[in-house]
């Protein structure tokens, strides 16, 4: 049988390194997997761009979002354990959460990003730290219980607030990194571990033989084969070890780091229903739960728990992506190819996505370039009328539509976009490689209220 790696390689390799070098990403990592082994791997780069040091197996990035999957596979240990109840309101395992007096907003709605939350102004572990006290610095903050619980505090301070929501819990999927804050936090309190970082170490990392991935931040740092992190957008073009920038204060909704070899175990448990090659770690059952759809989030594409699900051609694909400064992951796989991806990269703002896709699609037999499935449509001019305007969220991002002719133009955080209007009343914003789903929120009488840009639905502010 010929193998399709090898056929394709070439193709494959141009088309990374035309986003390699359209997103100036300095050091990737990817590898396939099966349920037995790597398919394929390959690393482009350097993990530090200045001396040339080159990316490895063993090479520590950052995973961001991709730790959500994580949290998730942790509340399904904890389920089957009956020490949670998906189904319970959050406040009743996290009693700072008060539920602010809305609908009861359960675990199960907060790891589908359906609480019902627009995005929200993003909790920073650094001010965190300073209010304490605490030199970040010095002193390993994963496992420390006053900061746990400080950050949770603040967190469900911050859900608990009086402000506009989306819609009741359940209705719609916008991300909440909030959301998995109190996870995380659950984690902690019934998980019998003491801290999220030491659960996830005892409970998925070492029965998986993850030896190189964690939670924590000093120890990658001082570690002589972790990449460094690039992120040109914030003027850290050279490249830094500082994994504080940017965190979030529970480490539930993106502290993880993880080299490509654990990330392969990690990939090829799910392919084999929770099952690492020590043992089972989570039922068969507790993994279909985590790919179920549960809610509409772009465009042909549902979150789970902890993971989204979409499409490629006849494919299903179970997926998760990551940014922070200096740090562009995600994983990937397909049941029905009995095939994962992951793609590491140490550069912020890089769509690593289009390279998990591109390998998916060379196992599938497929040439790695997508396919355009997008039909032009333009908007009708009452749709246009309703669109235009400005839209704002608490995590700061910002997007404004304007008539333009028989069209639109859309400035994405000040930047102009490329806009080309689609079916179904949406629109494609481009940069680059990257494409952005724009699509906006209607209400019954016809006014808009919000944008959704990809995962987010964005709150319209004038």
């Amino acid at each position: 049988m010929t193998d399709p790696f090898r056929t394709k390689e070439s193709a494959f390799c141009d088309y990374a390194e035309q986003i390699i070098t359209a997103h100036r990403a300095r050091g990737l990592a990817v590898a396939v997997v099966d349920r037995r082994g790597t398919a394929y791997q390959r690393f482009f780069g350097f993990r530090d761009a200045a001396r040339r040091l080159p990316v490895g197996e063993n090479t520590i990035f950052g995973l961001a979002s991709v730790t959500k999957s994580f949290t998730a596979l942790a509340l399904m240990q904890l389920a089957e354990r009956r020490l949670v109840d998906l189904r319970a309101p959050a406040s009743a395992y996290c009693p700072e959460f008060k539920n602010g007096g809305q609908a009861p907003v359960s675990v199960a709605h907060f790891l589908s990003h359906s609480g019902g939350y627009f995005p929200m102004p993003r909790a920073l572990l650094p001010d965190l730290l300073k209010r304490l006290g605490v030199d970040p610095r010095s002193q390993e903050t994963a496992y420390d219980d006053r900061v746990a619980q400080a950050a949770v505090e603040q967190v469900a301070k911050g859900l608990d607030a009086p402000a506009p929501r989306l819609g009741r819990p359940g209705e719609y999927m916008s991300y909440c990194n909030d959301g998995y804050g109190i996870l995380s936090d659950i984690v902690r309190r019934r998980g019998g571990e003491g801290s999220y970082a030491r659960y996830v170490e005892r409970r998925i990392l070492g029965p998986l033989g993850m030896s190189r991935s964690t939670c924590e931040f000093l120890r990658p740092a001082e570690d002589a084969d972790t990449s460094l992190l690039y992120s040109d957008d914030l003027g850290v073009s050279e490249g830094d070890l500082d994994f504080y920038r940017n965190a979030f204060v529970l480490n539930g909704g993106g502290a993880m780091k993880s080299t490509l070899g654990d990330m392969k175990k990690y990939l090829r448990m799910y392919l084999n229903g929770g099952r690492g090659e020590a043992g089972a770690i989570v039922a068969e059952r507790s993994v279909r739960n985590m790919v179920s759809p549960r809610v509409a989030a772009k465009h042909h594409q549902f979150y789970g728990y902890g993971l989204s699900v979409g499409f490629m051609r006849d494919l299903t694909v179970y997926r998760h992506g990551g940014s922070l400064p200096g740090v562009s992951s995600h994983i990937a796989w397909s049941p029905e190819l009995e095939r994962g991806a992951v793609v590491l990269c140490n550069t912020q703002n890089v769509p690593v996505s289009l390279i998990a896709d591109a390998l998916l699609r060379i196992a599938a037999g497929w040439e790695p370039q997508p396919e355009d499935l997008w039909t032009d449509c333009p908007w009708e001019p009452e749709v246009i009328e309703a669109a235009c305007g400005r839209y704002r969220s608490g995590e700061g991002a910002e997007v404004v539509i304007e008539r333009d002719g028989s069209g639109i133009s859309a400035l994405n955080d000040g930047k102009p976009a490329n806009v080309r209007m689609v079916r179904g009343r949406m629109a494609l914003l481009r940069s680059g490689f990257a494409v952005s789903e724009l699509r906006p929120c209607f209400s019954e009488d016809g006014t808009v209220w919000g944008l959704r840009l990809n995962d987010r639905i964005v709150p319209k502010v004038g």
